[in-house]
């Protein structure tokens, strides 16, 4: 039976959704799935397009999700790149009254380097992460995916959850070391639910103390439950994965061809494969896993050993990026930089092809990171949290630095904007301290011997891009080859 397209049994089962006799639905539907799993990939039980997906859908993505990430370089590869554009330039939490014990509490899990990778990660392989706020302790606390196992919604909205059903193994460990298991159930308010009364959802205890946070990506509208970032791209990775399996097959088969044999009669040519098809000498060396190292040669009148070509028939390479192409779309980075390609097919770095529609899909994950953690810590005792992250950076600084030159060759930039916006840009990209660059005019000072430091006149200050305090006349370090200190170029 031929294998269906993946977009085929994607329509079918739109189709199947839609039949109204349950036999026949049914039947469909079993088909296929195991069409599906022919494919490698199932369906999802229980997913429609109302509800969306269930916690058992999720976790079994989770787990398919994780594995790639862990396995497969393109995966790691795309969510490192979207952890480092959302989250690389930093963020600040300000210093608004109750920010800073919160912070120094959770330091290692949430406010850290470590914190926001770790939640960046669980969106790309869960879609949904859920954090337990206590805010008598003020700390926080990550809940695994697996741990949810329902929830409760608003009679009027479906999607407005009330509380969150929590099931758990509770593992004690005593003095001697003996370790005790408790299975555990409770239910635990969301944090926009503000009702302190309720004690009990059927026969298990609510925790009014604490409340728990839910953060989605791709929840499509009537869903509770979002998908994982991973979810769109694994079919493609799998395929690009194939696709370098194969050919890399058909390329190794291919070399171990030589010569074929040729003639210019049909005689000769039913000869050649007589005398190919002979039993080899039992005394000569064996094969090695099936192949003669020696290789296969055979000879007869009227036939000619000719060398094999290769050209055209190897295995492109190249080809793969069409698959590649189509991971970089579903997780938004861009493609030369998926492929720690430096070159690319059209020549453009991996650094200039941060295009608008990267900058702003990577904005609006800075956003949504931005209200999770303001209503966390909200909800913490923070009564005016402050989360600001840097600008996405699309634009390699030396062609801002060009951009900024040109404007201030044609007169398009006055002096104290040309300052102004280099200051920012610098100061942004680590190479100065804010406030370092000397304003417009002091550089005159600095060259007649006006500098700060009195025992070296004329000296710029430290860390500015024209002085490091290797010479005297103020107009920047010396570098190896002389034009006397000038700039701050190498110009070897």
């Amino acid at each position: 039976m031929a294998t269906l397209n993946s977009l085929v049994l994607s329509e079918l089962i739109d189709v199947s959704r839609e039949i109204q006799d349950p036999e026949v639905r049914e039947s469909l539907q079993s088909a296929l799935v195991s069409a599906q799993e022919d494919r490698g990939w199932k369906l999802l039980s229980g997913f429609d397009r109302d509800n969306g997906p269930d916690i058992s859908d999720a976790v079994r993505l989770s787990q398919a999700a994780r594995i790639y990430l862990a396995g497969n370089p393109m995966s790691k590869r795309g969510v490192r790149l979207r952890v480092g554009y959302i989250w690389g330039g930093g963020v600040d939490f300000g210093k608004s009254r109750g920010t800073k014990q919160i912070v120094d509490k959770n330091t290692d899990r949430f406010f850290s380097i470590d914190g926001y990778e770790e939640y960046e990660q669980a969106l790309a392989t869960d879609g949904n992460v859920f954090t337990l706020l206590d805010p008598g302790s003020k700390k926080m606390q990550n809940i695994p995916l697996a741990q949810i196992s329902g929830w409760v919604s608003s009679p009027d909205d479906a999607t407005e959850i009330m509380y969150w059903k929590r099931t758990w193994v509770e593992v004690t460990t005593g003095e001697n070391g003996e370790r005790k298991t408790r299975d555990r159930v409770v239910y635990y308010p969301d944090v926009s639910n503000e009702d302190r009364t309720r004690k009990k959802i059927g026969q298990f205890e609510v925790d009014v103390t604490k409340r728990l946070h839910h953060a989605h990506v791709n929840r499509q509208a009537g869903w509770v439950l979002g998908l994982p970032d991973l979810f769109v791209a694994t079919l493609w990775v799998a395929a690009y994965k194939e696709f370098l399996e194969g050919g890399q097959m058909v390329n190794q088969a291919l070399t171990r061809f030589a010569y074929k044999a040729v003639s210019t009669t049909k005689a000769g040519s039913q000869r050649a494969a007589a005398a190919l098809a002979v039993q080899p000498d039992p005394t000569a060396p064996q094969p090695v896993n099936g192949y003669s190292p020696y290789g296969a040669t055979a000879n007869a009148t009227g036939m000619d050993l000719v060398a094999m070509s290769k050209t055209g028939a190897m295995i492109d390479f190249d080809a793969a990026r069409a698959l590649a192409a189509l991971v970089a779309a579903g997780l938004e980075v861009p493609l030369t930089a998926l492929l720690a390609d430096s070159a690319g097919s059209g020549g453009a770095s991996a650094e200039d092809s941060l295009d608008n529609a990267t900058v702003d899909a990577m904005r609006i994950r800075q956003q949504k990171a931005d209200a999770s953690y303001t209503k966390r810590m909200r909800y913490l005792g923070v009564p005016n949290p402050q989360v600001t992250f840097p600008p996405v950076r699309s634009v390699p600084v030396h062609r801002m630095i060009q951009a900024i030159t040109i404007g201030a060759a044609t007169g398009t930039l006055s002096p104290k904007s040309v300052h102004k916006v280099l200051s920012t840009q610098l100061a942004e990209y680590g190479y100065i301290d804010d406030g370092v660059l000397p304003e417009p005019g002091e550089w005159a000072e600095y060259v007649k011997g006006g500098g700060a430091d009195p025992n070296h006149p004329g000296t710029p200050p430290l860390n500015t891009p024209n002085g490091d305090n290797t010479n005297t006349d103020g107009r920047g370090p010396a570098d190896d080859v002389g034009d006397n200190g000038n700039d701050v170029r190498n110009d070897s």
